[in-house]
């Protein structure tokens, strides 16, 4: 009754067709897992050919790219070396001009030990992970930069020295009195022992006596603050100043004097709209030289109206010579009627007692506001317009150069050693002057006549 159970084999039939006809391929299941087994592992073995051969182009293509970024490294290192080398060498002449400036400063050589050495340092580049020789030659060239930075530091500290030197000894020769007071006069009595005038005793005698006229302008012979401004019992109107560095000097028996006890002076330039920015860069440069408490640039734009052809550039400067009776173009209307007002307003709020003007009537007899009786008159408007003047203690204009020839102005600039290549005359705003318009043929000539030598170009 019972029998055994049937096996059912399963066989997989392809068929293909072409021009030929039909084709059938019976496989069996066995036959088809072992055809799969084999194709799996040939495409296993394809695959671990192709990684290994990719890996191997990989790895080449890297160490191709390694051995470049090392030789192109090499290459800069040695460049560095050959750079560090010409700067050492550089600070090695630096060293030698230090040397000379310490001595020309009055200032003790540096130790060479500390000069071989320097100050300072910098941090070492630790655990370089690269060949030994190339490790060497980096070590090598950051023990040379530190060397250098520290010769770099002191050097700089040196020289921080020496100007701080420079400077002082600047400014002392700035206080040390080192012109005549006056122009003129006679000298009459010196330092040393003498028969005094009034008793005929004989006893040392602390200064010089100078005669001049009446009314002749004293000027102080160096930089300095007024420590006295008064009546001293034997002496008459006196005024005392401390240049500093030990210095001072006291001018008696005057007719007057113009300054107070801790005078100093204020520098006011202005930016108008003038053709050109050159005078300006003269004034700061004068005020530098002097070196001035302040100095003030005010903005004022008179170019937009124009009216003179300094302020429009469509004008031509005039360049034909004075005619008298005739205002040049060069006029700028109200122009010193402005500045003093401004300067009015300054030197109040700064509590000066003296606004002083460079406006000289000699330039161009036909400029209204350059004039005496046009000072004169400002000088009532002033005593009315402000605080200070109603309440008796007016602002004095004073325009010491208003009736001098420009002769002896350059003479006087001489005389008090002026730094006369800082000063700008030109109305043109060139490189150099341009010889030709008034203002520099009129500075020109004055020069010359003066007898200044220097090789002027401005």
């Amino acid at each position: 009754m019972f029998g055994r159970k049937k096996t059912i084999q399963k066989h997989y039939i392809i068929i293909s067709q072409d021009d030929h006809g039909v084709r059938q391929s019976n496989l069996s299941r066995r036959r088809l897992f072992t055809f799969s087994a084999m194709a799996v592992v040939g495409l296993a073995a394809i695959f671990f050919v192709s990684a290994d051969s990719l890996t191997d182009i990989l790895y080449k293509s890297k160490i191709a790219k390694v051995k470049q970024n090392y030789s192109m490294l090499s290459l800069t290192l040695e460049n560095l070396q050959d750079e560090l080398t010409a700067m050492i060498d550089n600070v090695k002449s630096i060293e030698e001009k230090d040397k000379a400036l310490r001595t020309y400063a009055d200032l003790p050589q540096i130790d060479k030990d500390i000069r071989k050495l320097g100050i300072g340092g910098v941090r070492l580049a630790e655990n370089t992970r690269i060949d030994d020789g190339l490790t060497d030659r980096i070590k090598s060239l950051e023990m040379d930069v530190q060397s250098l930075s520290r010769k770099v530091k002191l050097e700089l500290s040196s020289y921080s020295d020496i100007y701080n030197k420079v400077t002082e000894d600047v400014d002392m020769m700035h206080a040390i009195p080192s012109i005549r007071p006056m122009e003129g006069g006679y000298l009459n009595s010196n330092f040393g022992y003498r028969k005094d005038p009034l008793n005929g005793k004989v006893r040392f005698h602390y200064g010089q006596d100078i005669t001049v006229n009446s009314g002749n302008i004293v000027l102080a012979p160096a930089d300095g603050t007024i420590k006295e401004a008064r009546y001293r019992g034997g002496y008459g109107k006196v005024i005392k100043i401390d240049h500093g560095y030990g210095y001072t000097t006291l001018f008696g028996h005057l007719s007057n004097y113009n300054v107070e006890k801790g005078q100093k002076v204020i520098g006011l330039s202005f930016d108008y709209g003038q053709r050109h920015k050159r005078e300006l860069q003269a004034a700061k440069a004068i005020a530098s030289h002097f070196n001035l408490s302040e100095h003030h640039i005010i903005n004022i734009n008179l170019s937009k109206w124009g009216g003179s052809s300094l302020t429009d550039l469509e004008q031509s400067v005039h360049s034909k010579g004075v005619i008298a009776g005739v205002i040049p173009n060069t006029y700028v209307p109200g122009r010193n009627t402005v500045f003093i007002a401004i300067g009015l307003s300054l030197a109040e709020a700064k509590q000066a007692n003296q606004l002083v003007l460079g406006i000289n009537a000699m330039d161009y007899s036909g400029y209204p506001d350059c004039r005496p009786d046009y000072l004169e008159e400002f000088q009532k408007l002033a005593n009315l317009a402000n605080k200070a003047g109603r309440e008796g203690n007016g602002i004095q204009l004073w325009a010491p150069l208003i009736q001098w020839s420009k002769v002896k102005i350059v003479k006087e600039a001489i005389r008090l050693e002026v730094p006369i290549h800082l000063t700008w005359s030109c109305y043109n705003g060139n490189k150099q002057a341009c010889g030709v318009c008034d203002s520099c043929r009129i500075r020109d000539e004055a020069i010359r006549k003066a007898g200044y030598t220097n090789n002027l170009k401005n």
